[in-house]
């Protein structure tokens, strides 16, 4: 089964018009262009990464850190969406290694 292909631009679109009429803006369609003008200006061509959550990577590796208690690194992960490898990366930057150099940031 072949995935369908998504199209960023469109998606954006109805959000933002959507976005508009929920919020009573006159002219929702007008912004929802304007927007995406600059939207193509600024990533027209290039891949686009998509993260699954609209927490920003500083959230997530702060939630990670806070909820880690030395025993549940799979569960931390899981409960935020990333994987073990990934948490324990969040967990291991700034602390000490061997030799007692740090980790590169």
């Amino acid at each position: 089964m072949k995935k369908e292909t998504v199209e960023l631009i469109d998606v954006l679109g109805a959000e933002l018009r959507a976005a508009g009429l929920c919020f009573g803006v006159d002219r929702a369609d007008d912004m929802a262009q304007s927007v995406l003008r600059r939207v193509v200006k600024r990533l027209g061509g290039q891949r686009v990464y998509v993260r699954t959550t609209v927490r920003s990577r500083a959230e997530i590796e702060r939630a990670v850190v806070r909820d880690f208690n030395g025993a549940n690194l799979a569960e931390v992960a899981r409960k935020h969406g990333v994987s073990v490898r990934t948490a324990y990366r969040m967990l291991a930057v700034g602390q000490p290694v061997r030799g007692g150099q740090c980790c590169p940031t």
